[in-house]
């Protein structure tokens, strides 16, 4: 039987390109097929593009369409692998809407922040957007693990992306085990399908998405079809059962006869099809554990820490459900959940107020989520202390407890500690920039629609000191900006905060942690040590030291191995690099590197790995004081690495003995003659003579030694202890030549 749906897109209006999404590889979904080469659709101009609200709602989108973003007031916009971009017929100065349009194949996340210093606080957004390569189907079941005992009924939920209005979606199970006995939606934009009677059965099913139907495109996580396919399992044997599904998409052209086409027709421009496999098996039971987890920060992309203030928010929680292999419960198995936190007093979960909280929810009571294999819990507390939640989830086949988790709701900051900057700070321009600005934005006064690109603090500058409040419990407090006063303090503990720029802003996601940050302008500050003083109104005083550096004076140059063996072997050098008063110099600074032959000639001992190399000198930056690099060893030989920066300058000496000759044996013995008998020549470099030699060889029979001198043969010879008349004892060095007579 077939069952009609109906869709239907629009025309898209072409829009300014204004991100590139683009990804190293495709994203590949369980259960999805696509046909590569088959996207022959008009491009989508959806509206507004929809943000993840924690439950990783996503975008997709075919290459060419397009979505929109709203960048507000004192915002930073992100994206996780391409370019946000003005749009041509906007100023940069100006906010409000912008295009985001598919350019390739990918996933990519837009990350709309406050990170700005001074920005309101307001809740961050993300937005996930997928890059399809061409339409796709996905087949998934009710059952978590794809897994029932014979006898239980199944849903399939069959959803296709990126498809034009009219497309046909045939749903088959194998003719043996497996029947459909129904369709259905799940959406209220499917409202016009329709049922299968009562008692039709069938092992295929088609579903046809029409021409014609008033279809939303305004959402582009919502585009495509999405049907269910109600399966029942009874008699079915144990084992693996394929569940297919394939579409066929035609052109949503509207022919009508007399108005292009007699008679109308439709064109083929899209195929995809998937597989996905129902079990039929043990499924063990339904409800065997349960964990408890810390949720998102309520409108944030960020997890909860376990602090809150007291009175805040909150701190929300997470509750999932298990079965008997390890697989999560289906929503059906879990009917219960009791939420015990235990504290003091003053404790809420949810709009649940007691003394010691307790709060049981049940399918009917459920209000911040359904109950099922994933429940989500707010607990708060007005007053400082502590509080112990733990969950019992109940089921059917079962009871589970979580683990107990310690939640931290603090009073007011009484004390606070200062993180060290770990860095220096340059004597000038050397501030934080959250990344590329626009430049007419700056001269005008207004924060620039794009901040950051590639990744947020690029070009980040200046440094950062995390402040942190403590009540008199010592659990973390939340602090304000007014709270905290800094001065800058130099050596003999004078003001100089007027030489610098000092900046206080909340950091985002946290629990009233601030970030002062100190920079320097176009004015040069002297180099030196220099104190951040830091006032936390009414009660303690903390200082931390940090320093402006000054220009390279000192070097300190390594290598981790100067006496390498092998042809192709890497040495790391390492040059550390302080001002005149001995701190670090800022990140950047030059370093030039060298590495010369000590004989200077062509066998060269080592090569520099630097980029733009010349004649085996280069150069390198500094990160946190140091710089580093590789050297190549390519022969034996002494070599001289240096390192410049400034006044500043220090060499090692690498003696590498990788390729050179064996130097043979480290004294006279038989091994220096080529041969024991016969003609023979002596190969070792430290000199010998004949009566050592024949002291060796008169063992093996050796009767007399000859030395060609160059113009005659000399001998020597020994006869019962006592040299034979005409011998003479020659001295023997490397290359001579002898005969040895036995």
């Amino acid at each position: 039987m077939i069952q009609t749906l109906a869709r239907k897109r629009t025309n898209a209006v072409g829009l300014a390109v204004i991100a590139a999404l683009v990804a190293a590889m495709f994203l590949v979904l369980p259960n999805v097929g696509a046909v590569d080469n088959t996207n022959d659709r008009t491009v989508e101009t959806f509206g507004a593009c929809v943000i993840d609200s924690g439950a990783g709602q996503t975008n997709y989108l075919l290459v060419g369409d397009s979505c929109t973003v709203d960048i507000g007031a004192d915002e930073v916009a992100t994206s996780s692998d391409s370019t946000i971009v003005a749009d041509p017929g906007v100023s940069d100065t100006a906010r409000g809407t912008h295009a985001l349009t598919a350019l390739a194949v990918g996933s990519v996340t837009i990350t709309d922040t406050n990170d700005v210093a001074g920005a309101a606080t307001t809740a961050d957004s993300k937005i996930n957007i997928q890059v399809l390569a061409a339409p796709t189907v996905s087949i998934t079941f009710d059952d978590t693990d794809s897994t029932v005992k014979a006898g239980t009924d199944v849903v399939a939920t069959i959803t296709t992306r990126g498809f034009s209005a009219a497309h046909t979606v045939t749903v088959s199970v194998p003719s043996t085990g497996l029947v459909i006995t129904g369709v259905g939606q799940t959406t209220a934009a499917d409202a016009q399908f329709t049922a299968l009677p009562t008692g039709v059965t069938s092992t295929q099913i088609v579903v046809s998405a029409e021409d014609g139907s008033n279809w939303p495109v305004g959402d582009p996580s919502l585009d495509g079809l999405s049907a269910t396919v109600s399966i029942r399992t009874t008699g079915a044997p144990d084992g693996p059962y394929p569940v297919s599904a394939s579409v066929v998409s035609q052109d949503a052209d509207d022919d009508t006869a007399g108005s292009g086409d007699t008679p109308p027709t439709d064109v083929l421009i899209q195929r995809a099809s998937t597989s996905a496999t129902l079990t039929v098996g043990d499924a063990g039971a339904g409800l065997a554990s349960a964990t408890l987890s810390y949720g998102m920060v309520t409108g944030s992309t960020s997890t909860e820490s376990g602090t809150d203030k007291a009175g805040g928010d909150g701190i929300n929680l997470v509750i999932e459900s298990f079965n008997s292999l390890g697989a999560k419960a289906n929503g059906r198995d879990v009917n219960t959940i009791i939420v015990s936190a235990i504290g003091s007093s003053n404790i809420a979960i949810g709009s649940n107020t007691s003394a010691q909280g307790a709060l049981t929810v049940t399918e009917s009571s459920a209000t911040s989520s359904d109950v099922g294999q994933k429940h989500t819990v707010t607990v708060s507390k007005s007053t400082p202390g502590t509080v112990d939640v733990t969950a019992t989830v109940i089921g059917a086949s079962g009871v589970a407890t979580t683990e107990t988790i310690t939640l931290t709701f603090s009073g007011n900051p009484e004390t606070h500690s200062v993180s060290d900057p770990g860095d220096t700070l340059g004597q000038e321009n050397d501030v934080y920039q959250a990344a590329v600005e626009a430049v007419e934005g700056s001269a005008q006064g207004v924060t620039p629609v794009v901040e950051a690109v590639e990744g947020k603090d690029a070009v980040e500058g200046g440094l950062v000191f995390e402040v942190t409040g403590s009540d008199d419990a010592g659990n973390q407090a939340a602090l304000t900006v007014a709270q905290i006063t800094p001065r800058v303090l130099d050596e003999d503990g004078k003001n100089q905060s007027s030489k610098f720029t000092i900046t206080e802003h909340i950091k985002p996601n946290t629990n009233g942690v601030l970030m002062i940050r100190v920079g320097t302008g176009a004015a040069k500050i002297p180099a030196g040590n220099y104190t951040l003083e830091t006032k936390l109104t009414g009660k303690d005083t903390q200082e931390t030291a940090f320093a402006v550096a000054g220009a390279a004076a000192n070097i300190d140059l390594t290598v981790d191995n100067a006496s390498p063996s092998e042809v192709g072997q890497d040495i790391t050098f390492t040059a550390k690099v302080t001002d005149g008063d001995d701190n670090a110099v800022v990140d950047g600074t030059v370093v030039t590197i060298t590495a010369s032959d000590v004989r200077g000639d062509a066998d060269s001992v080592l090569v520099l790995a630097l980029p733009g190399v010349d004649n085996n000198s280069g150069s390198t930056e500094t990160k946190d004081g140091v710089a580093t690099g590789r050297l190549v060893v390519v022969g034996a030989g002494s070599a001289v690495v240096t390192a410049t920066s400034g006044s500043g300058f220090d060499a090692v000496v690498v003696t590498s003995t990788a390729g050179a000759a064996d130097a043979g044996p480290a004294e006279v013995g038989l091994d220096c003659l080529s041969s024991l008998t016969g003609f023979s020549s002596y190969t070792c470099s430290m000199g010998s003579t004949a009566a050592e030699l024949f002291g060796m060889l008169s063992g093996r029979g050796a009767t007399a030694i000859h030395l060609w001198n160059g113009s005659m043969w000399v001998r020597y010879a020994v006869v019962d202890g006592a040299e034979i008349p005409g011998s003479s004892d020659f001295t023997v060095t490397e290359d001579d030549i002898l005969y040895i007579s036995n």
